[in-house]
């Protein structure tokens, strides 16, 4: 008796999580929260602009080092700046030569020319990456960072 309340019970909570996820977003209202990735998070809050704390409070940062904590507008922690970036280049780019115009060593490579290139540890992050941006065998760089995972965003 108490093995087939427990399957009864189990079905109708199966079910009702079922039909939950048939439901459009509009009957579920606008408080939905849509999936995302850290990553993409991450993106967004820089929106360009990199923040830093210094003596006087949080400020846009007009030079970024390796090491160097990134916060957010409001002062939260962020990330810390691994000194590497993360570029995507043309197909038809030589990674070796590329990297030798920027002074950057190259540290991985994968499929389809992505790179991690690592600057010298008292490169200028920020003018670099918006150097090699603005490159046209770029088609895409930003700045590689670490963060604590474990932290809820």
């Amino acid at each position: 008796m108490k093995i087939s309340n427990m399957m009864i019970i189990g079905l109708g909570l199966l079910s009702t999580a079922a039909l939950a996820a048939k439901l459009p977003e509009a009957a579920m209202g606008s408080k939905t929260l849509k999936p995302g990735l850290k990553a993409e998070f991450m993106d967004s809050a820089y929106n360009g602009h990199y923040y830093v704390k210094s003596k006087t409070g949080v400020q846009k940062a007009s030079r970024l080092s390796k090491g160097e904590q990134l916060v957010t507008a409001s002062g939260a922690p962020l990330a810390v700046l691994t000194g590497k970036l993360v570029v995507k280049l043309q197909p038809s780019v030589n990674v070796s030569s590329f990297a030798e115009r920027y002074g950057l060593r190259l540290d991985w490579q994968g499929a389809d020319n992505l790179v991690l290139l690592a600057a010298k540890s008292d490169a200028d992050l920020l003018s670099l990456i918006q150097q090699v941006t603005q490159d046209s065998q770029v088609i895409r760089a930003k700045l590689d960072h670490a963060t604590d995972k474990q932290v809820p965003m």
